[in-house]
């Protein structure tokens, strides 16, 4: 959301340059207590919001391992960032933002929490749903981020929130981060992972259907994510920070950054997070990893210089995208729909709004799959008594949900499977691919993926012995003398009668 450097809290919108000093000299006093060491803005001594090589535990020259596009991306990478600094907020009195918002493929929108003390400017909590209720008929998934250490009422405030969205969610998933930059704010790790400790267990029990996000850093700090990571209290669902590649207009460099380091500079994001997993596999064991969120970025977070230069913007947001993609991250929030280097001005696509556009169409309509992501279970179903489907997120290959798959008696040889228009392209893009969860236990379960055509020909993929507790790949091309799909499944089989429970996620075809 709108960052005023070195004012902490969610929720801070952007003020003019030349009134920086003062509002932020004026915000710092006003600003909860435990606020005791922030710098005056505009000094050497304020941390700016772009990314450093401060936080990272490898710095310097460090190259992290050679990275591939996957055959799936998620979708949730196409998000963006609302402001909401009024009741008159274009994103709600406005239909054209939201429809060119659509058109971009927005599927992801995080939108900031203005009520409760130490927060300007304020907002009703009916301004805060009426947005809510605008993301919902979009079609879009909210992350919500809600008032965080600065807000000595947060528990309140932030179950003020939770309980209105479970109204216009229900069941649905919604993603909610616990504050905003907090670190920025003057609240260390030990002070944020306490709090976090405190409410998000009851935020928890509220939500119909959250997932709960943190730290939520202004750049990776992989000192403060080990720690949240060790001491967090539920453990998060996903972690998140912010990425920000360089200082165009000077405010804290000198001379100010050129176009050539802020596309350089996309290239440590890679380090980030990299670091980040392996912080993961240290911290959690093994190679447990929890998807990362970067809920804002862009190039620069201040005042943008490059923003009408055409051939910057593409490269730059390309590479951005790319950068993301290739490290499986599970959302990304541009930042944002209307200020800094926004995604709409004038009632149109800018020009980073339609590169965005175009990267969206390039990477996800390429083909077509299945996540789960939306807390559903997307058509899909068992062909026999001896076999369930759910959504669950127990476990999950890539995001958060999977398809669970219980198999009462495996030996009857069970499938699942989908149809209809979800899966209407899958001729012109004739690879594909899942992935399956084996169950615990000894119990030897196979796998295999099917395609039916519309005149009953069923074709099947080389059948694999499913690994204990991994996640196995499944895949298949389907021939071009196959006539028109009319259902893709996986058949499962074992000798044994014993009940399993198997997951099933990254379903795609490309």
């Amino acid at each position: 959301m709108g960052k005023m450097p070195g004012v902490p809290a969610s929720g801070t919108p952007r003020v003019p340059l030349q009134i920086v000093k003062v509002v932020a000299v004026i915000a710092l006093f006003l600003a909860t207590t435990a606020i005791s060491s922030a710098a005056t803005v505009g000094t050497p001594n304020t941390p700016s919001q772009v990314s450093t090589e401060a936080g990272e535990h490898r710095k310097g020259n460090y190259v992290p391992p050679t990275l591939h596009m996957p055959s799936q991306v998620s979708p949730f990478l196409f998000g963006t960032g609302l402001e909401l600094t009024s009741t008159t907020d274009p994103f709600i009195t406005n239909d054209t933002v939201r429809a060119l918002m659509q058109q971009a493929h927005m599927t992801i929108i995080r939108m900031p929490t203005r009520i409760g003390a130490n927060t300007s400017p304020q907002i009703p909590i009916e301004t805060e749903m009426e947005a809510a209720r605008k993301i919902r008929d979009m079609g879009a998934v909210p992350l919500v981020n809600l008032r965080g250490p600065a807000d000595p009422n947060v528990l309140q405030d932030d179950l003020q929130m939770v309980n209105g969205l479970n109204e216009i969610f229900g069941h649905k998933p919604v993603y909610y981060e616990l504050g905003n930059e907090s670190d920025l704010g003057g609240f260390d790790k030990v002070a944020y992972t306490d709090k976090w400790n405190i409410v998000i267990p009851e935020l928890k029990n509220a939500a119909l259907n959250g997932k709960f996000i943190g730290p939520v850093n202004f750049q990776y700090n992989d000192d403060y994510l080990r720690y949240f990571l060790q001491n967090a209290n539920p453990r998060p669902d996903a972690v998140s920070w912010h990425e920000y590649s360089c200082d165009t207009s000077g405010i804290y460099t000198t001379p100010p950054d050129p176009a050539s380091t802020c596309i350089a500079k996309l290239d440590r994001w890679n380090v980030h997070f990299n670091d980040a997993r392996v912080a993961m596999h240290d911290v959690l064991g093994g190679t447990t990893e929890i998807p990362i969120i970067i809920s804002e970025y862009n190039y620069d977070p201040h005042v943008p210089a490059f923003n009408n230069d055409s051939q910057f913007i593409n490269e730059w947001t390309s590479k951005a995208i790319e950068t993301l993609a290739k490290n499986n991250i599970f959302a990304a929030m541009q930042h944002s729909v209307l200020s800094l280097t926004p995604l709409i001005n004038n009632n149109q696509l800018t020009i980073q709004g339609t590169v965005l556009k175009s990267e969206y169409e390039k990477l996800i309509k390429r083909g077509g799959g299945f996540s789960f992501e939306d807390g559903e279970t997307d058509g899909w179903q068992g062909d026999k008594a001896q076999v369930s489907v759910q959504n669950s997120t127990t476990i999950a290959r890539d995001g958060i949900h999977s398809l669970q798959v219980d198999l009462t008696n495996p030996s009857a040889k069970p499938s699942i499977s989908v149809s209809g228009s979800a899966i209407a392209n899958l001729r012109q893009f004739p690879h594909l691919t899942a992935q399956v969860y084996g169950p615990a236990g000894t119990t030897a379960i196979t796998a295999q993926l099917f395609v039916q055509d519309s005149l009953g020909l069923v074709l099947y993929s080389k059948s694999v012995t499913l690994t204990a507790q991994s996640w196995n790949l499944l895949s298949f091309t389907v021939p071009p003398t196959l006539g028109q799909t009319s259902k893709v499944g996986i058949k499962f089989s074992s000798t044994d009668q014993t009940a399993s429970t198997v997951y099933v996620d990254a379903v795609s075809w490309i």
